[in-house]
């Protein structure tokens, strides 16, 4: 549901075509393509056993060109050209199309388009006369105004190897194509790869390629230390490779790495090895794959880059926390599909070992009964207008600067990376909570890193678990909310902390709270930052989570204050917890006072937990340690 018309994803995807500056449609089709259909065999740099492939189209009655760069394959002969289009809908009049280095037509063949595979024989081979490039590929002629997709690999582009455009005359054999028509695959928004794959004989410089996707990594770190780093990896070429040598540049320093490792053809692989980083400074590494099974990479001028900063003992420390702050509606018809978007950010952010807080504000589209002031009151700090929607740690996500977006899960391992790489500027060490006449305070202190100084604010929020909704429209059957913020202890804002040293320290004032809430699902979150105010509204940087926490409602988290004297005798095995005696319910926390599980079922990894059982003495408080 949108409030205005702007949408933030667009930050993302930017999805302008320049050759006819018209506005591309995305689709997205999730059958198994080409694993059903079996891509016959041949040279593409697309990814044969995809299992979802996006497509594009400009939704208009055009023609649609793809094509994949080959050279080096003098002598060799193209028999076929297949093709995969992710939603086309009808069958349409194509061709097979061969373009020079000028791009200019050498070979075109009519011949039907269809939807999802396509097989291409050319009556005639093709014999290639030069080591000069080659454009292989089809055009499909849009007879009605609907979009005509190309089929693409998600997002893993190979820019210099495939190519899309859109004009409006059919092509003949002689005639150059504009060169317009090889600038529309921006390089900068990754659209994806074209499932394009030709049938050529007898070219031995198709057999060893390879293209570097990425360099995936977490470089700020202390000095000298070994780094542990990811290649990602794409066989294009037409054997396995099992031999990799790449150049690692750490500024000037040269590292070279050599691998033995099976990736097979056709396939992305994830290729481990250690970067050395050096003693201070900052700088750039950066990665080429520059021999495949012995012999040059085609591909070696490729290169993959990421900042590296190395951090003083006592500085900024690599991020251990995020925040995650939902926004909703019961009025928003969207919101139940996106539930599972969100879920898996937190899953993924857990997997990647960071701590997750979540806020779930009804706020951004709709007020209903779960919407509070304080939520609303930080939508334009955030650029929220719309819901569903979601912050990440407050951090500018595009080039608009705002920091919500669209719930779209094919983009959770890049938020996943991109918070690795956010500094951390201080950890809450304790959340004390005082109850007096109906209402609670809570003191909450912890430590700063050194060289930050600015004025520290933090913002507590009350929320509550598995609240079951009251109206929820787009939800069939019963809908459950999680982590609905139900009041603010600070300012929406935030309050000024009282910072002594590296030390830091604020105690927000008694507030009375709902009794009839349900005390066993609710939680306190904390977000540290700096201050909030008309002067930093549109300065999005300023508002990022410098660290957040999050304690279970009534649970101390300081060690000194945890009681082993009446609780049940509770034992490890193996990582499950085994607890003696007559025993109503345990809930299991980490140090910080975020919940675990429930579950005497769950295996718990190493670690020192807070074990609250619920016997009928009493409830109970203890320590355990699992190791």
């Amino acid at each position: 549901m949108i409030k205005k018309f702007y949408f933030t994803l667009a930050l993302f995807m930017g999805i302008i075509l320049a050759a006819t500056a018209q506005t591309v449609n995305m689709s997205k089709s999730t059958t198994p393509i080409a694993k059903a259909d079996g891509i016959a065999v041949g040279f593409g740099y697309g990814d044969r056993y995809a299992t979802e492939l996006l497509g594009i189209g400009n939704g208009k009655a055009t023609i649609l060109t793809a094509f994949n760069r080959v050279e080096n394959i003098k002598g060799a002969t193209l028999k076929h050209v297949d093709a995969v289009l992710a939603a086309s809908y009808t069958d349409e009049d194509g061709a097979v199309v061969v373009l020079d280095k000028d791009m200019k037509v050498v070979y075109i063949e009519k011949k039907t388009i269809g939807m999802r595979y396509n097989h291409l024989e050319l009556s005639t081979p093709y014999q290639f006369e030069t080591n000069d490039p080659y454009y292989i590929g089809y055009l499909v002629h849009s007879t009605v105004q609907a979009a005509y997709p190309l089929g693409f690999d998600k997002k893993e582009c190979i820019k210099e190897g495939s190519y899309i455009g859109i004009h409006a005359a059919m092509p003949e054999q002689g005639t150059s194509l504009s060169q317009d028509v090889f600038n529309t695959l921006d390089k900068k928004k990754n659209f994806g790869t074209l499932m394009i794959f030709a049938g050529i004989e007898n070219a031995p410089a198709l057999e060893n390629m390879a293209y570097l996707l990425e360099l995936d990594g977490v470089f700020n770190t202390t000095a000298n230390q070994n780094v542990n780093a990811i290649a990602r990896i794409r066989n294009i070429g037409l054997k396995n490779l099992t031999s990799e040598e790449l150049d690692v540049m750490v500024d000037a320093d040269l590292q070279k790495v050599k691998k033995e490792v099976l990736i097979e053809q056709g396939k992305t692989f994830e290729l481990p090895f250690t970067v050395s980083m050096p003693a201070d400074g900052t700088g750039t590494v950066t990665l080429k794959l520059t021999k495949i099974n012995g012999v040059d990479n085609p591909y070696a001028g490729i290169s993959a880059a990421k900042v590296y900063l190395i951090l003083a003992e006592n500085g900024p420390f690599p991020r251990e926390t995020v925040l995650i702050e939902h926004f909703t509606t019961e009025k928003c018809s969207n919101c139940p599909a996106a539930e599972p978007s969100f879920q898996s950010y937190i899953d993924a952010f857990t997997k990647a070992g960071l701590k997750v807080s979540v806020i779930e504000h009804h706020a951004g589209f709709q007020t209903d009964a779960f919407t509070i002031k304080p939520s609303e009151d930080i939508l334009d700090y955030l650029g929220v207008s719309f819901a569903p929607a979601a912050a990440l740690n407050r951090i500018q996500l595009g080039d608009n600067g705002e920091c919500a977006f669209f719930p779209r899960i094919e983009y959770t391992e890049d938020f996943r990376k991109m918070l690795k790489d956010q500094l951390e500027y201080g950890r809450v060490e304790k959340i004390e909570q005082s109850f007096a006449d109906g209402k609670v305070t809570v003191k909450v202190s912890g430590s700063l890193v050194n060289g930050f100084d600015d004025d520290l604010y933090l913002t507590a929020v009350v929320t509550e678990d598995n609240l079951a909704a009251i109206k929820q429209a787009g939800a069939k059957g019963d809908f459950i909310h999680h982590d609905v913020a139900r009041m603010f202890l600070s300012s929406a804002y935030g309050d000024k902390a009282t910072v002594n040293g590296n030390q830091f320290e604020i105690t927000f004032p008694a507030k009375e709270y709902d009794k009839t809430w349900k005390q066993e699902n609710m939680k306190i979150v904390v977000l540290g930052h700096r201050v909030l105010d008309t002067t930093t509204q549109t300065d999005y940087e300023q508002h990022n989570v410098l660290f957040s926490s999050n304690v279970a409602w009534n649970m101390a988290t300081g060690i000194d204050e945890i009681n082993n004297e009446q609780a049940p005798a509770v034992t490890v095995r193996d990582g499950y917890l085994h607890v003696n005696g007559h025993v109503g319910t345990v809930e299991i926390y980490n140090m910080d006072g975020s919940f675990v599980t429930n579950s005497l079922a769950q295996r718990l990894q190493q670690g020192i937990y807070i074990v609250k059982t619920e016997t009928t003495d009493g409830k109970h408080t203890s320590k355990i340690v699992v190791r």
